[in-house]
């Protein structure tokens, strides 16, 4: 799951230039994200012992597996908008298609099922929750950031879309 992460975050997936906002955090979301997942890994290990819920398991590696689904769906409708950081271009486009119809911000909706997938494959109750906790924080300051940009660059456009897509789930 690591290492499909990392070439992932190595790509720019043919994504168009633009002007970088606050690139510390995407520092901050790669680096709370996968520590996440490496703490959970280590109390597995720690533990010393198989994890005692198999099925919970299997169903923190379907879940992880989805998470690469949504992410790619989400890179898929974002084309040449997509990027690591936050960033508008000249050209930018508000993307309303595929998950982006419904969620605004689906990739991060994937970033924290991601930290808990690997808390139920490794039944790592402690440090999922730390994780958990870390990620939303982290994340919660990314799409402040992400949104207020949005909103600078396409106003009303932007707030009428916000009034049909949830943040992180759909709205009813």
């Amino acid at each position: 799951m690591l290492g499909a992460r990392i070439w992932e975050l190595c790509r720019r997936f043919g994504a168009d230039p633009g002007t970088v906002i606050a690139p510390k955090s995407f520092r901050h979301m790669v680096t709370v994200g996968t520590g996440s997942v490496l703490l959970c890994a280590a109390e597995y290990i720690l533990r010393g012992s198989p994890p005692r819920l198999p099925w919970v398991s299997a169903a923190g590696a379907l879940l992880g597996a989805f998470t690469f689904v949504i992410r790619g769906l989400s890179r898929r409708a974002l084309r040449r908008m997509w990027s690591v950081h936050v960033e508008i271009r000249e050209n930018h486009t508000l993307v309303q298609s595929g998950p982006y119809a419904r969620i605004r911000h689906p990739i991060y909706l994937g970033t924290i099922l991601e930290v808990a997938a690997a808390a139920l494959l490794f039944n790592a109750w402690i440090s999922g929750t730390i994780g958990l906790v870390a990620t939303a924080l982290v994340l919660r300051h990314r799409i402040l950031i992400e949104e207020r940009a949005m909103e600078e660059k396409f106003g009303d456009e932007w707030r009428k879309y916000c009034l049909r897509a949830g943040l992180l789930w759909p709205r009813p």
